[in-house]
């Protein structure tokens, strides 16, 4: 459990680890080769009509943090093993009118299946350890915590195949309270053509936002989660080609 900064009238934490991930093919063997590992975090917030914000995108196995004076994004991605965290943070005070921050890590490679002659089903596992918090106590303003684990695949037709998207929004009016904690396995399955190599990515992803008026927030950073992770696969496999 978070507890609320005595200063914050508005506080949202938010947290999405990847801590294992499997291909698994129901026949023959696969090879997985690495391809990419990025991080990418995003703040901004608005004082008294005035934005202020930083944008930071770092490639390679190291974290990276980005803050501004009430927000904050860390983003953390290893391999091997492949491990993955993306963390947001708001703590916005009396003087402050909207806030918000995201960040994502992503891992991507290719993948083959050998020693079959037929196509397979091959099945995607990821486990995820999430954290929720959001508190508006202080405010009659509506704040978000979103969180998203996506996983796809590029099939030889040249089309991304989301396999796993897991999307779990903790969304408060004015005056409330609640958090969320999870951990759990998550799997998706794609059928596959043997001895053809597969485009892959992996991406937890989390957003912290607020909204200056009583309604439920407006998608605002989330809205970047459709195309992001095909963005960020782009991005780092041009940075990252096998050679």
């Amino acid at each position: 459990m978070v507890s609320v900064c005595a200063k914050a009238d508005i506080v949202i934490n938010s947290s999405l680890s990847l801590t294992n991930f499997q291909i698994l093919p129901t026949a023959g063997t696969v090879q997985i080769f690495p391809s990419g590992l990025g991080v990418n975090g995003i703040t901004g917030e608005i004082v008294g009509g005035d934005s202020a914000g930083g944008s930071f995108n770092e490639t390679g196995p190291v974290p990276l943090s980005a803050a501004t004076a009430f927000t904050s994004a860390t983003a953390t991605g290893s391999f091997p093993p492949l491990r993955l965290a993306s963390t947001s943070n708001v703590d916005l005070p009396p003087n402050q009118s909207s806030a918000g921050s995201d960040a994502d890590a992503i891992f991507t490679g290719d993948f083959e299946v050998t020693g079959v002659s037929n196509p397979v089903d091959v099945t995607f596992s990821a486990s995820l350890n999430e954290k929720q918090f959001v508190s508006t106590l202080g405010r009659v303003q509506a704040a978000e915590s979103r969180i998203e684990f996506l996983a796809s695949v590029v099939i030889p037709s040249g089309i991304q195949v989301e396999v796993i998207d897991v999307v779990h929004d903790l969304v408060l009016p004015g005056g409330s309270s609640d958090s969320a904690s999870l951990n759990s396995v998550v799997t998706g399955t794609l059928n596959v053509l043997p001895n053809v190599m597969y485009d892959f990515g992996a991406s937890p992803y989390v957003v912290s936002t607020t909204s200056p008026q009583l309604a439920i927030p407006e998608p605002s950073f989330s809205v970047l989660v459709g195309s992001g992770l095909a963005m960020l696969i782009a991005r780092s496999r041009s940075l990252f080609r096998r050679r």
